[in-house]
């Protein structure tokens, strides 16, 4: 497996488990949990298409071959892990697969086009990243200035 392929399968192992979140969410923020994640896969499935059908371009049919494509995205899925909730572990992993991202980018030899999307891709997770850490900020429900619009 190239490391092309590997980022590939980061990927999908990102989707699957933002849309677990958006699945599992619970709790007081479960409906905010909910939208978020699905904004977040919701923007995975552009890409991970666009990225398959660059990486057959490239490789040929093997390059997205099922069996191999599996257990690499499972292992990526293991490596998440469980940081305590899911938005902390969907902000490790994100800043995780931007690291990948930057990783790649730095040692191959890319083609303009997949340099070009892979940049495309890495601004929009960057986008990722901020929208976990907003989520993870405590709100006060009460300021020095009196009650926020915000109540429980």
């Amino acid at each position: 497996m190239n490391k092309l392929q590997s980022l590939f399968a980061e990927l999908r192992a990102l989707d699957w488990c933002h849309r677990a979140a958006h699945w599992q969410s619970s709790g007081s923020t479960s409906y905010q949990e909910h939208l978020l994640f699905e904004r977040l896969y919701g923007n995975t499935v552009e890409e991970i298409d666009t990225f398959a059908e660059k990486l057959v371009g490239t490789y040929g049919n093997e390059a997205v071959a099922p069996l191999l494509g599996v257990v690499a995205t499972a292992w990526y899925i293991k490596a998440a892990g469980v940081a305590g909730d899911s938005v902390s572990t969907a902000l490790e992993a994100e800043e995780r697969f931007l690291r990948h991202i930057q990783g790649v980018m730095d040692s191959e030899d890319l083609s303009v086009g997949m340099e070009n999307f892979l940049g495309g891709v890495a601004d929009k997770h960057e986008t990722h990243t901020y929208l976990l850490k907003q989520h993870l900020i405590d709100v006060p429900l009460e300021t020095e200035w009196g009650p926020t619009l915000v109540e429980e």
